[in-house]
């Protein structure tokens, strides 16, 4: 994903993720969030084509790294992505905003 700006992220780097494979990605916007650098992919420099090329070398060459990254960026969808993680996310926001509000009942 060597973008050169991303919203919060981006739909095909986290479909891959989903899918347990290893991101190699710029460090802009949102991507860093959502790749850790040598735990689920590679971050590199916007607009370095030899750092994004190592990388890619890198990851060509290294089966077990490979898998390991594949790995994490799976666990990191599942936690962060996967609709359970959305659900639960969502209800602790509502659960937070609806606090303060104490419990409503009708008369």
């Amino acid at each position: 994903m060597p973008s050169l700006e991303e919203g919060s992220g981006s739909l095909s780097l986290l479909e891959a993720m989903q899918e347990g494979k290893p991101a190699v990605a710029s460090g802009v916007d949102g991507l860093p969030e959502d790749v850790e650098h040598g735990g689920s992919g590679l971050l590199v420099a916007p607009r370095d084509d030899d750092a994004l090329a190592r990388a890619l070398e890198r990851l060509i060459e290294d089966a077990a790294l490979r898998r390991r990254f594949g790995a994490r960026g799976r666990e990191i969808f599942e936690e962060r992505f996967s609709p359970d993680a959305v659900v639960r996310a969502l209800r602790e926001v509502y659960d937070e905003v609806m606090r303060p509000l104490g419990p409503i009942g009708c008369t």
